[in-house]
């Protein structure tokens, strides 16, 4: 299959700090056909902000945000349960991946 889904989990809480920087590695990937789904567990700083902007910016960013924090099981399962691609993998909101990371796993 050439140019599988890859569905990347972005379960986060209050990486206000970090988020942007994750973010913009995330999107700039040379593998195109990716989705990103951002579940916020009820952050209390910038990461709900900076996440709706990415969510508006790119159609295939869906972002989630629970009122409340609910723990982390049901924050990752959220983010699993919503993934529709072929392969998943996992991001926190503070992870740096080189440009060429998934088109890499991807390929092997």
């Amino acid at each position: 299959m050439a140019n599988p889904l890859v569905s990347i989990g972005v379960p986060v809480f209050n990486e206000g700090r970090f988020i942007r920087q994750s973010l913009d590695a995330l999107v700039n990937q040379n593998y195109g056909n990716i989705e990103i789904i951002i579940s916020d567990n009820g952050s209390t700083d910038e990461t709900e902000e900076v996440c709706k902007e990415f969510d508006a910016r790119y159609s295939w960013i869906r972002y989630n945000r629970f009122e409340e924090n609910t723990g982390p099981s049901a924050n990752f399962n959220y983010v699993v349960n919503e993934a529709h691609g072929v392969y998943f993998m996992w991001a926190s909101g503070h992870d740096l991946w080189s440009e060429n990371f998934i088109f890499e796993c991807v390929d092997a």
